[in-house]
């Protein structure tokens, strides 16, 4: 009887590890991930920047026209440029002059959601419209009309501190936020 349920014992491992087997097997091919949503383009809009001293005393502002292009799109990762236009309207120290720099180090999900970095020259956007030193991440979304997937839209926004030099040698520090809000043409 040993051998009996020897084999028994046997074929009872073996026909298990075969259905957990078929079990993982079909398992797998019911999880795939959701595709990744093609970004690329170009979006036109409108960089809206707002400037308030930390204790809420003063504030600037600026709206200029400009740009996000994402042009390289692997995976979840892009990058790409940026400009702000010479047009605009602008008050304080603040100014619409012309601006280009990188988009770097993007990571997007399937939900649109985004994350990057904005680099121009010694700094970010933020820095070459103020004159200012500071800058962080940048968040937003990037929408695809499903209709028209060609016609995506791009929001995004970061929120930090920048510190600039007065005339007199002394810093100053503003609460910082800048918007953009752009559409594929």
């Amino acid at each position: 009887m040993t051998g009996t349920t020897d084999v028994r014992s046997t074929i009872l491992r073996l026909s298990l590890a075969l259905a957990a087997g078929a079990a993982l097997a079909c398992a797998g091919g019911d999880s795939q991930a959701p595709e990744v949503q093609d970004i690329r383009g170009t979006y036109e809009g409108l960089w809206d920047m707002s400037m308030q001293t930390l204790d809420g005393s003063s504030r600037q502002g600026a709206e200029c026209r400009g740009t996000v292009t994402v042009s390289s799109q692997t995976d979840t990762s892009f990058t790409g440029s940026f400009r702000v236009d010479s047009a605009g309207e602008a008050t304080g120290d603040l100014s619409c002059e012309v601006v280009e720099g990188q988009v770097v180090e993007g990571r997007h999900g399937n939900s649109g959601l985004a994350n990057f970095h904005l680099e121009s020259g010694d700094g970010g956007a933020a820095a070459a419209l103020s004159g200012c030193e500071g800058g962080a991440m940048w968040q937003g979304d990037f929408t695809l009309t499903p209709d028209r997937p060609e016609e995506g839209r791009l929001d995004a926004g970061s929120r930090f501190t920048l510190r600039c030099e007065n005339q007199d040698g002394s810093t100053r520090s503003w609460d910082t936020e800048i918007q953009f809000r752009g559409t594929e043409p």
